[in-house]
C-alpha cells in the first residue's frame, strides 16, 4: 500500500468512525429522554396510587363507622352498591393503615401479611361484634 492509499484509508476510517460516533450519541441522547420520561411517568404513577390507597382507606373508614352502627357487612355492599369482598378489602386497608390489626399482627420481614378476613374480623371486633362471618350470619 502506497502513503497515499494508506492515508485515504485512514481518511475514510476516521470519517466512517465519527459517523458510528455521531449514531452513537444519538442514540444515547434518545435513551437517556426515554430513560427521564419513565422516571417521571413512574413518579407520577405513584402519587397517584398514593391517592388511590389515601382515599381507600377513607372509604374504609367510612364504612368502619356503619360496622359500628351495628350494620351487617352483607348491608354496607348493598347500600354501597359494592360486593362483599369489596367492602372487606376496604375495611381491612382502613385497618392496616389506621388501627389496631397491623399492632396485633405486624407483617414484618419473614412474616405473612394479614388477610383481608382477618381485617374485617379485627374491625367488626373493634366494632363490638363477633367477626364478618358470625355478624352476618344470616346474610351470608
Amino acid at each position: 500500500m502506497t502513503g497515499r492509499a494508506r492515508r485515504e484509508a485512514l481518511t475514510r476510517a476516521r470519517t466512517r468512525r465519527l459517523e458510528l460516533d455521531a449514531d452513537r450519541a444519538e442514540r444515547e441522547r434518545r435513551i437517556e429522554s426515554a430513560t427521564a420520561d419513565v422516571l417521571v411517568l413512574l413518579k407520577h404513577r405513584a402519587d397517584r396510587l398514593q391517592g388511590v390507597t389515601d382515599i381507600e382507606v377513607a372509604v374504609g373508614l367510612a364504612m368502619r363507622s356503619l360496622v359500628q352502627a351495628n350494620v351487617g357487612l352483607r348491608d354496607i355492599a348493598f347500600c354501597c352498591d359494592v360486593t362483599l369482598a369489596e367492602v372487606r378489602r376496604l375495611l381491612a386497608r382502613s385497618e392496616y393503615t389506621h388501627g389496631t390489626a397491623s399492632q396485633n399482627r405486624p407483617a414484618g420481614p419473614g412474616q405473612p401479611a394479614p388477610t383481608i378476613r382477618e381485617g374485617a374480623a379485627a374491625a367488626a371486633s373493634d366494632a363490638g361484634q363477633a367477626g364478618p362471618t358470625q355478624a352476618s350470619a344470616g346474610r351470608s
